[in-house]
């Protein structure tokens, strides 16, 4: 018989690592109804999650559960929040000043490997040390048991991914407003020398003020995640396919802040047209996508997208970092001037250089949240042929991924 809690704990931890959608969650609640069935069960014969992958996940997820500590230094925790590969989040009461926050642990898996917990002290008490608006602020730094972690500021609001689950889009101008905040926050980030290298909704939060709040910035990244993380043969740590920029899709090591640039505006398309960028069932096909195609001109999708709009987004999004604003504190002014009705500063990208296809003669405007239908092209062949390397692509990396543990 399926067990309600333990069921939650595994539902909430499996969409905070993105591992599945809310709606893919909701599909298989409805194989549950009326019959004695695990979630587990539910989601492999909703197609969901193959039975391996599924099996993969339950022992990972269920040994942080049994395994989750009760107290931490003066933190009693309250509940599972969600968890990921490298470790789960906790609502936790703070019982020397009397409020509620989060708390980070990592992943008993990983407290033998000297330079994991080395990067993620490390990395934490960078994150320790960013005082911003637009960011969430970590408060400190601990270690119990032999069990590292954070502590977090408890924010009231939604995560973005939560809002578009719901509003399938939002107004140009919310957008705009949101991704100045992000791009303020993540300028005094990279000021600081410190990428997120994972900006996506999931990863942005807006608190009932309507104040925009970087989620997880600087922190170790989850390198063993099934669908939301990937690692390259040099080490290099990917973020989610569907906002990933290019120079990280193809393990490229000299990143900096433009890459963290071009996710916002992957970011801002999905916020704007409610498509999810560049997304494919197979995540290598997704990341060459990132690399090779171009995007929906978003004013196919939605009229009431500018001009101006258009120039700026084709410029957070080209494909080669030296095509994007040099800088957040530059594309924060600009995206201020869109939202003051005023010209931007930067000028339209050449047509070879865009990540944005030119507009449609005529368009069928789809339903919000509806993917477009891909556009008929004599060069079909091309992305067939594309879209089998990509499926080689993924069947590589998985292999690697088995193979290497």
């Amino acid at each position: 018989m399926a067990e309600p809690n333990r069921d939650a704990s595994l539902s909430a931890a499996l969409l905070h690592s993105g591992l599945i959608t809310t709606e893919q969650l909701q599909d298989a609640e409805r194989v549950m109804q009326g019959r004695k069935i695990t979630l587990g069960a539910a989601l492999v014969e909703a197609g969901v999650l193959t039975a391996r992958q599924w099996s993969k996940v339950k022992e990972w997820i269920e040994v942080e559960l049994e395994n989750a500590p009760k107290q931490l230094g003066h933190y009693k925790l309250v509940k599972l929040l969600g968890a990921g590969g490298m470790g789960a989040v906790y609502l936790a009461d703070d019982q020397l000043v009397r409020r509620q926050v989060a708390v980070k642990v990592l992943s008993r898996h990983f407290t033998q490997e000297r330079e994991v917990v080395s990067r993620f002290k490390r990395e934490a008490r960078a994150a320790v040390q960013l005082r911003h608006l637009n960011l969430v602020p970590a408060y400190e730094v601990g270690e119990e048991g032999g069990l590292p972690y954070y502590v977090m500021e408890l924010c009231e609001g939604e995560a973005l991914d939560e809002i578009l689950e719901r509003e399938s889009r939002l107004p140009v101008a919310q957008v705009l407003d949101i991704a100045i905040q992000a791009a303020r926050g993540l300028g005094y980030a990279h000021a600081q020398g410190v990428l997120h290298r994972d900006v996506k909704p999931g990863n942005i939060f807006l608190t009932k003020e309507g104040i925009a709040k970087i989620l997880d910035l600087g922190l170790v990244k989850n390198l063993y995640d099934l669908r939301q993380s990937f690692q390259t043969l040099g080490g290099t740590t990917l973020g989610t396919p569907n906002y990933i920029s290019p120079e990280q899709a193809q393990g490229r090591p000299d990143l900096d802040g433009r890459t963290d640039q071009y996710s916002l505006g992957a970011t801002m398309y999905h916020l704007l047209t409610g498509i999810i960028p560049f997304d494919d069932p197979a995540p290598g096909a997704t990341l060459m996508k990132q690399v090779k195609e171009q995007l929906p001109d978003p004013r196919d999708l939605r009229p009431d997208v500018t001009p101006a709009l258009v120039t700026v987004l084709a410029r957070m999004m080209a494909k080669e970092p030296a095509n994007r604003y040099p800088n957040m504190d530059e594309l924060a002014k600009d995206l201020d001037r869109l939202r003051h009705r005023t010209s931007p500063a930067a000028k339209p990208l050449a047509p070879h250089l865009t990540s944005i296809a030119p507009r449609m003669a005529s368009v069928a405007l789809p339903r919000p949240g509806a993917k477009p239908a891909p556009a008929h092209s004599p060069y079909w062949w091309l992305v067939v042929a594309g879209a089998l390397v990509g499926v080689f692509v993924a069947i590589a990396i998985a292999l690697y991924l088995c193979l290497g543990k």
